[in-house]
């Protein structure tokens, strides 16, 4: 089976304490493709996020971010 090449990339850095960074990562790992990942390191949460065309990747990064903000704001509550 032939690996998918992927063109382009981003990564996501966001800023919070480690104990959520760590709570958010567990929450939101699942609905992760395998071909991103997601770490928790010190206190920021790390996304990367890979894609063929610049269209899927603004849409992953829509849906990670958003996925991440409401896991986020419900551990806060």
């Amino acid at each position: 089976m032939k690996q998918q090449q992927y063109k382009i990339s981003a990564e996501i850095r966001i800023k919070t304490n480690k104990k959520s960074s760590e709570l958010v990562k567990e929450s939101i790992k699942q609905d992760i493709e395998e071909t991103d990942s997601i770490q928790a390191r010190n206190d920021r949460l790390v996304m990367e996020i890979k894609a063929k065309e610049i269209s899927e990747l603004r849409a992953k990064i829509s849906s990670h971010i958003r996925a991440a903000k409401v896991s986020y704001d419900i551990l806060t509550e």
